[in-house]
């Protein structure tokens, strides 16, 4: 049995992959919701979303794509949901930053995400689109990632208590 220090309990690596994966599509459902609803309340499918994400990989083409496109939208976007969560397990799995406040670690990692999406990934890929603040909708966006920080915060600890169900303390 592998030893335990309770000061910052760990994550088994033989959990991990678990983990990552469940974080992963927790995040990507969080964004779903989140774009869907934005889409259909804008009078806009949902598919047309996907087949944007699928833009990284098809270009233009990826609205006259269909169904195949928004397919290749969602698991690209499952995908880098699952990256994100990983980037955040791995570094509280190796780290005590979850043990001073497992919520503000996830909400701080979730802001540092909204900077990388809307900063560097997407105006690498729509240079005329962003950078740009949109108000209500750059706010609701902003949120949408705290949130999805502070589920893979959330997760991590769930996996923690699983592990050590008798000795976790996270002071």
């Amino acid at each position: 049995m592998a030893h335990v220090n309770e000061a910052e309990p760990r994550i088994p690596s033989s959990r991990l992959p678990a983990v990552i994966i469940s974080a992963g599509l927790v995040g990507a459902a969080i964004d779903a919701f989140y774009f869907s609803t934005s889409a259909l309340l804008a009078g806009r499918s949902p598919v047309r979303t996907l087949q944007g994400i699928a833009g990284f990989w098809l270009g233009k083409r990826s609205f006259d794509g269909g169904f195949g496109s928004a397919v290749l939208g969602a698991v690209t976007h499952v995908g880098l949901a699952t990256l994100m969560a990983a980037g955040f397990v791995l570094v509280a799995w190796r780290t005590s930053m979850m043990r001073r406040s497992a919520l503000g670690a996830g909400i701080l990692y979730g802001a540092f995400l909204y900077l990388v999406m809307y900063l560097i990934v997407m105006p690498l890929r729509w240079p005329e689109l962003y950078p740009r603040w949109r108000g209500l909708s750059s706010v609701l966006d902003i949120c949408v990632h705290l949130v999805m920080g502070a589920a893979f915060a959330a997760i991590v600890l769930y996996a923690k208590r699983l592990s050590y169900p008798d000795g976790l303390k996270l002071a």
